[in-house]
């Protein structure tokens, strides 16, 4: 079997039916066409992601011309929402995209997909250590990741720090006592949108987590052998408390939907935007040619 192949296999193996009844149901005696329904999460007015990933189906369909994938696109708060609804009722798609954590038990615990395993035994070599690791009690693994991304950057808009007569800082130390500064100038220190929850768990929490606790820690919160009462673990969390005491966040970072973050820093109204690695196709779509000469990351 080819690589390819193996890889959309892999990814239909979410399948309820499985794969062999979805395809005994679907497919046409008149062609022999198997026709796959697909949930897909993607913003489809992202003017990067959105043709790249069509490119990806397109290049898969003309090497597979057997399977056809018909989709429905969601992005957002919507797409989770209806997903949960579509799980709940029975109705899930042959196909669907999922996200880690609590979204995806939800349907995982309720056994709605299927262990890839099966369709991966012999092709792990084949994928990154990440990717192979079990996801279920039993060694299960429900998901392959669509990518890799970096979920802590900090986007530092350079022209409005020289014009406050700051430069960028070399330690927590530094970056609190710039608050004052960029307050009286009527910006915003670090902006983020928190309304989901999300952004500040993944953009700012893990992060410092990691460093303050360090990866061997993460291990043994996932045997039971460490508690977030630890002394390491809850210095983190004071440092998100400081950060929110001194107004060092958008106000009213959890009134604030998922977005407004990139907003406000591509309008200038922040020196600093807290966010993942996946911002990157916005800025590039959002951001003027003068910006783009005096934004780093």
């Amino acid at each position: 079997m080819k690589m390819k192949r193996l890889l959309i296999l892999a990814f239909v193996s979410f399948l309820i039916p499985s794969l062999l009844i979805a395809a005994g149901t679907k497919e046409s005696a008149a062609d022999g066409v198997i026709e796959l329904s697909v949930y897909h999460y993607l913003d489809q007015t992202d003017k990067t992601t959105a043709p790249n990933f069509q490119h990806l189906v397109d290049v898969f369909e003309a090497a597979n011309p057997d399977i056809k994938l018909s989709f429905e696109y969601g992005y957002g708060e919507s797409f989770h929402d209806k997903l949960q609804t579509m799980a709940m009722s029975g109705q899930l798609p042959d196909i669907v995209l999922l996200y880690p954590g609590e979204r995806t038990s939800q349907v995982t615990s309720a056994g709605l997909v299927k262990d890839l395993r099966p369709y991966l035994s012999g092709h792990e070599d084949e994928f990154a250590d990440m990717a192979m690791q079990a996801q279920g009690e039993n060694g299960e693994i429900w998901e392959l990741p669509e990518d890799i991304s970096i979920t802590s950057i900090m986007y530092t808009n350079n022209r409005l720090l020289a014009e406050l007569g700051l430069e960028y800082p070399k330690s927590y130390k530094e970056l609190l006592a710039q608050g004052p500064v960029i307050r009286k100038a009527g910006l915003i220190p670090i902006s983020i949108a928190n309304k989901d929850a999300w952004p500040m768990q993944s953009c700012v929490a893990g992060m410092l987590v990691e460093r303050a606790c360090g990866m061997e820690w993460w291990d043994k919160a996932l045997s039971g052998e460490a508690s977030y009462d630890d002394p390491e673990f809850v210095y983190a969390m004071e440092i998100i408390k400081e950060l929110n005491d001194k107004q060092m966040f958008s106000p009213g970072t959890n009134q604030l939907a998922y977005g407004q973050g990139l907003d406000d820093f591509v309008n200038e109204r922040a020196v600093y935007l807290l966010d993942g690695g996946w911002t990157v196709n916005s800025m590039v779509g959002e951001l003027t040619d003068e910006q783009k000469t005096y934004m780093s990351l």
